[in-house]
């Protein structure tokens, strides 16, 4: 049995852990159903590709519990009939407030991408050494910060980065949202802490023959990346009555009356604006690493919905 049917049964026992150095914390010291977890790529109003945000976890503790501020805590599940816990993140505490009666004490810890985001790294960016390629530039930053991150080859790792700034300050939020505009991904830190690189990919539905048709085995449709919900696994749903369009053409430019370079055709234009990597470049080299990208974002498309679905940690 998988995690997600497993989690899926209300009627079997699953008791969490909270992993602080060698004090673990179980269901015990948990007030009930206080567990939040909060994943997100986007949360602008309008999807901008090289967002990166930090996932939240909070929870309610009784107050005989040590004080976690400042500590790194792991978060799991031992389900009956698991082989092994499931893993729920990484996070670090940044807050550890009692309530007013004093009985309880209310935890919040970010992921490792909260330290990503408010760092300083001017200092690193000043040490560089140009040109080097940007799979270099983000080898080199995620060293710095100290945070993994998955083997991934990105479509403008060949892309070549010069010195366009000489910042006294700069965060990483700036440096990292620049990479990853720039390969139409998401960062996000993974349930195993790991910084990885997320594409959206186009739904597939799946499509099925008529009842009367016996096609031969490859005129079967591919395997459908989306997921049945079936009522009980769903409280509510609402969802608009239009689906987005799919982006057909892409401009990157470095501010707004400029017009750096363009390619596809359509009337759907996806833009690049103030991205520091690209400073400076000429209209080839922009060209360029606006094809790379556009082949990534361009059949994106989706239909905005708010769902509550029943707690499942497989499900992100």
């Amino acid at each position: 049995m998988d995690y997600k049917e497993i989690f899926s049964r209300d009627s079997v026992d699953k008791q969490l852990n909270i992993i602080a150095g060698s004090a673990t914390y179980g269901n015990e010291s948990v007030f009930n159903d206080s567990m939040e977890i909060t994943e997100s790529l986007c949360t602008e109003e309008n999807l901008r590709f090289g967002c990166c945000e930090a996932s939240i976890f909070k929870i309610r503790l009784i107050n005989s519990v040590q004080p976690l501020k400042g500590k790194s805590i792991s978060v799991n599940i031992s389900a009956e009939g698991a082989q092994r816990p499931y893993l729920l993140g990484h996070y670090k505490v940044d807050s550890d407030k009692p309530t007013a009666d004093r009985r309880y004490r209310d935890i919040v810890a970010y992921d490792a991408m909260y330290a990503i985001i408010n760092a300083e790294v001017s200092e690193w960016y000043n040490s560089l050494v140009f040109p080097l390629t940007l799979k270099q530039f983000r080898d080199s930053f995620f060293a710095f910060i100290g945070v993994a991150q998955e083997e991934i080859a990105l479509v403008n790792d060949n892309m070549a980065v010069e010195e366009t700034i000489q910042p006294s300050e700069l965060s990483g939020k700036v440096v990292i949202n620049s990479i990853c505009e720039l390969n139409g991904c998401f960062g996000h830190i993974g349930r195993d802490g790991i910084f990885h690189y997320i594409f959206l990919t186009p739904i597939i539905s799946g499509l099925y023959p008529a009842n009367g048709l016996y096609p031969v085995d490859n005129l079967y449709p591919k395997t459908s990346n989306t997921e049945l919900m079936s009522k009980f696994r769903y409280i509510s749903c609402t969802y608009e009555d239009y689906v987005t369009k799919r982006i057909s053409k892409l401009q990157i430019r470095q501010e707004e009356n400029d017009i750096g370079a363009i390619v596809g055709d359509g009337d759907n234009c996806y833009i690049i604006e103030d991205n520091f990597l690209v400073y400076g470049k000429g209209a080839d080299a922009l060209e360029a690493i606006a094809n790379n990208l556009l082949p990534v974002i361009r059949e994106i498309s989706y239909r905005p919905c708010t769902a509550e679905l029943k707690g499942n940690p497989c499900r992100e």
